[in-house]
């Protein structure tokens, strides 16, 4: 990842940022940039220990603290007082930004979500277990279990697009 000076940054294991003074410095095993901490120290710290800071934390943080003491005057506080609403903007933002899930396993659960889905003789309702998650080679089809067929394969093919519309994760 490349920085800039000046750049404000998330440093690994503190709540308060800190902000990219020059680098990157080149050192065997990686390069390392030089950055001043929010307690005034200097560091020279690797690209990894370092990430772009959100640029929705303070704005979370801020909004917080002036809804719970209606005031607005964020600058204010105490260094430690502000380190607590960041802390809290943190859990709100990670909530918030759940990953979108990867791709379905054998073994994984889906929720049909219609009748007779894809000709496949189901219920709204029924929970089926994925058997082979990519069953053709283009990857758009996987099968599951089929509890109620009365074929000898007792499968049914389902498409991936149909995730959230004719199927969910269970």
């Amino acid at each position: 990842m490349t920085f800039k000076a000046d750049e404000t940054v998330t440093v690994k294991g503190m709540t308060m940022p800190g902000t990219i003074l020059s680098g990157p410095h080149k050192s065997p095993g990686a390069d390392r940039w030089l950055v001043r901490k929010a307690d005034g120290n200097v560091s020279l710290m690797k690209g990894v220990d370092i990430t772009a800071m959100d640029a929705r934390r303070e704005t979370v943080a801020r909004s917080l603290y002036a809804q719970m003491s209606g005031i607005s005057t964020w600058t204010s506080l105490t260094l430690s007082m502000q380190e607590s609403y960041l802390r809290i903007a943190d859990g709100i933002l990670g909530a918030l930004d759940k990953t979108k899930p990867g791709p379905l396993k054998e073994g994984d659960s889906i929720r049909i979500l219609a009748d007779r889905v894809e000709g496949a003789n189901v219920r709204k309702g029924d929970i089926l277990t994925v058997i082979s998650p990519n069953y053709y080679a283009n990857g758009k089809t996987f099968t599951t279990d089929a509890p109620r067929s009365s074929y000898s394969t007792r499968r049914w093919y389902f498409g991936h697009s149909g995730e959230g519309v004719t199927w969910e994760r269970a």
